[in-house]
């Protein structure tokens, strides 16, 4: 994970990819989340998300899914 995130913060994203793909995914969420965030803040109310729990259980899976995905690609192949 760090390799990945000192790659990412560097803007080499294909390298990031390689490192680590489901943290690479992590870290585009977390980029769309502040201006997301902010966005929220200023209306005074969460934009576009009328059930944050769905919302979030969604994205939880979705990343847990990517990283055990990840994880046998890996053990299969080398």
């Amino acid at each position: 994970m760090t390799t990945r995130f000192s790659n990412f913060v560097r803007g080499r994203f294909i390298e990031a990819a390689r490192a680590n793909f489901a943290g690479l995914l992590l870290d585009v969420l977390y980029v769309l989340q502040i201006p997301w965030c902010w966005w929220s803040v200023y209306r005074g109310r969460m934009w576009k998300l009328s059930q944050p729990d769905v919302a979030l259980l969604w994205l939880l899976l979705t990343v847990c899914g990517t990283c055990a995905l990840q994880w046998m690609v890996r053990l299969t192949v080398g």
